[in-house]
């Protein structure tokens, strides 16, 4: 029911909790504590093509409607048929809902950004996948943190898996339930929780802006350093690696985040080993007269 699915996305104010919430990465992301810098992957970035989709038949609204709105977006553009008005209704009505859909998924695609994260730290497929065949790390993140909290540009939910990804009748069916936080089961192993954020209201670009294999800018947002809850490194993380999160962890802004080593344990699954951060050392005391 309705409730139900409500039930999977956090809404604060003191009620709803979440736990600790992982990202995987590879050991050349060490540089996520190191910069306290994390990715935001715009939706049309993303490594599963059929998700984040807009898929829709029809539009209640009318075709002037539309157009108002879709050449608001675009008021520059211009196009053998003129502007990009002239282009929408020099369209004939058979091309219109094609139209409707391209534009739709530009815009979800380019704006908006996504951080992938699992409720396990302990899921054997993403050590190999995502960090590296276990040579990466885990992050864990308080879901509690204020940066994780729902507001008007952003929303953190818990995904759904379906063995069929359907399609709406008409686009105003559609919402952020159904493009972002629906997957194929085939994804299920991942427990995946996300955190989405429309970037038209944030400036976090890189300047210069580096650019993705696929062209798409890079989109860098700080983490506030009380986000970051844990490290567990990876059983075949290199040592130089293992060093760089050492220093990353004695900063004094990061002190608190806990520090794991996976290991294999007796039957090949993984296990964590904690309290591998040394304790602070005791301040030295203050001699008086001369070395002797």
């Amino acid at each position: 029911g309705g409730s139900a699915e409500r039930s999977r996305f956090v809404h604060y104010g003191g009620r709803s909790k979440v736990a600790v919430l992982y990202k995987y990465c590879p050991p050349e992301r060490v540089d996520v504590l190191e910069s306290q810098m994390i990715r935001l992957t715009q939706a049309g970035d993303l490594n599963d093509p059929a998700e984040s989709q807009a898929r829709f038949r029809h539009a209640r609204v009318s075709w002037d409607k539309f157009v108002d709105d879709a050449s608001g977006l675009f008021p520059e553009l211009e196009c053998k048929e003129g502007n990009f008005r002239d282009f929408l209704n020099w369209l004939r009505p058979a091309q219109r809902p094609i139209v409707q859909r391209k534009i739709l998924q530009g815009i979800l695609d380019m704006g908006t950004g996504i951080l992938s994260l699992s409720s396990s730290r302990n899921i054997e497929a993403m050590w190999s996948h995502y960090a590296d065949s276990h040579r990466g790390l885990v992050i864990g993140f308080d879901g509690n943190h204020r940066y994780f909290s729902a507001n008007d540009g952003q929303m953190l939910g818990k995904v759904r898996y379906k063995e069929r990804l359907g399609s709406f009748q008409y686009v105003e069916d559609l919402d952020a339930e159904s493009i972002f936080f629906t997957k194929s089961s085939s994804w299920a192993f991942e427990r995946e929780w996300r955190l989405v954020k429309a970037l038209a209201t944030r400036k976090h670009f890189l300047l210069p802006h580096p650019q993705t294999k696929s062209g798409y800018d890079l989109w860098l947002e700080r983490v506030p350093a009380p986000a970051f809850y844990s490290v567990t490194m990876g059983v075949r993380m290199p040592e130089q690696s293992r060093a760089r999160v050492m220093k990353a962890l004695a900063k004094r802004e990061l002190r608190h985040v806990k520090l794991y080593q996976a290991r294999l344990n007796g039957s090949g699954r993984l296990s964590f080993s904690g309290s591998l951060l040394p304790p602070p050392a005791p301040k030295a005391k203050h001699r008086s007269g001369r070395a002797g």
